[in-house]
């Protein structure tokens, strides 16, 4: 056994010689330390690691080193590609999240327009004038741009339009409007409620009917032409709920019958050519359906070729005074005296051409300028009737410029 003084000694130098290298270590954290194999024989237990301070003169001071050492915790690195953002507790309680805040506007509240306190243009217009103003297109026509100021028609066919915002003074003074061959697919998107009586929604990828009546509550006329009917949601119901509804044009609506129509009384003429419609039975069912018509067009449907078609027509439409395109009024004659007497001819608006009597009439209100005198009801300034005409009925080249 060795002398006291010399065991001191090789603790201190020991300690020292470890002192040295743990600088070194702390240099290279990523070296692993070495593992003692079972082989060699173990050493008594001496701290692993000691600061780089020097070393205590005794074997006591060593050890204090080393539990200072291992009660020291290691720094905890976390994963940079996990690493959060801390959220300021602050910001989200000055942030308080209102249900009110969350509610998208509705379109209701869009358009929310009460037509009462707007005057009707027509109001003193009986529908059955109303009807001859809109066969004879009696109105002015404007772009969607445009103002208006007297009773009028918009006229936005084929622009595109996927929703149409009415101004003031057309929501006031519109009676009929052409939004034929656009991108429209609801009644919200036709800008009522209006006083309107005529309408045409042809050729637009409509998907619902639904507030129609309620949109434009005194139409006369509705032109659906080239919709797809059967698919439209709430189509019968809201045809039956327009209660002044007296034309209906519904060519190529892929109609094969009239079973899931709800009743239309006040429906005087109903065009529905270029459908689907093939049995006979059809006809009664569409006589229940509406029985005040007046007019009915079946062309390019199967069941007008059928045998017993015209039978079936006069056994349930018997006050039909149109068909298929054709009077079926009977014509009784007056008689030459009665044709021809000086106060007839006063009545009526005949002139002698080519030595005939014939009905003509003047071309110029019609959009063209008369050629003959004999017809002209004012020849002076047949130009500028015939350009007024045809701005009243929107006539236009192919370039779409005003005629």
């Amino acid at each position: 056994m060795p002398p006291k003084g010399k065991a001191k000694a090789g603790a201190k130098a020991k300690a020292d010689a470890k002192a040295k290298a743990a600088p070194k270590k702390a240099a290279e954290p990523s070296k692993p330390a070495p593992t003692a194999t079972p082989s060699e024989p173990s050493e008594p237990s001496e701290p692993s690691e000691l600061p780089a301070t020097p070393a205590a003169g005794s074997g006591t001071a060593a050890v204090r080193q080393q539990r200072e050492v291992a009660a020291t915790p290691e720094p905890r690195t976390e994963p940079e590609s996990h690493s959060v953002e801390p959220v300021d507790a602050q910001t989200v309680a000055a942030e308080p999240v209102d249900d009110t805040q969350l509610v998208v506007p509705s379109r209701s509240k869009e358009s929310t327009v009460d037509l009462a306190t707007i005057a009707d243009p027509w109001a003193e217009v009986s529908d059955e004038l109303a009807m001859a103003r809109i066969k004879e297109e009696d109105w002015e026509v404007i772009e969607a741009e445009n103002e208006a100021a007297a009773a009028c028609q918009l006229n936005a066919k084929d622009t595109e339009m996927q929703k149409f915002q009415p101004k003031d003074d057309q929501r006031r003074w519109l009676v009929a409007a052409d939004f034929s061959e656009n991108q429209l697919t609801s009644v919200e998107a036709l800008g009522g409620p209006m006083w309107l009586r005529h309408l045409n929604l042809g050729m637009n990828p409509m998907e619902s009917l639904n507030g129609l009546s309620s949109a434009f509550p005194r139409l006369l006329v509705l032109d659906v032409s080239f919709i797809e009917l059967p698919s439209v949601a709430g189509a019968w119901q809201a045809l039956a709920e327009l209660s002044k509804l007296r034309r209906l044009v519904a060519e190529g609506c892929s109609l094969c019958s009239f079973e899931d129509w709800e009743e239309l009384p006040s429906l005087k003429t109903l065009e529905v050519n270029d459908n689907a419609i093939e049995e006979l039975e059809e006809l009664e069912i569409l006589a229940k359906k509406c029985k005040g018509l007046l007019e009915l067009d079946f062309r390019e449907n199967e069941v007008a070729e059928k045998p017993g078609y015209a039978k079936k027509i006069a056994k349930f439409f018997p006050n039909l005074t149109w068909l298929d395109n054709q009077s079926r009024k009977k014509y009784v004659a007056k008689g030459a005296d009665a044709t021809y007497s000086a106060d007839a001819l006063k009545e009526k608006d005949v002139t002698a051409v080519d030595g005939m009597f014939k009905n003509e009439s003047c071309s110029c209100l019609e959009g063209n300028p008369c050629l003959d005198r004999a017809t002209c009801k004012d020849w002076a300034n047949r130009e500028k009737v015939a350009a007024e005409a045809r701005k009243r009925k929107g006539l236009r080249d192919d370039s779409g410029k005003m005629l």
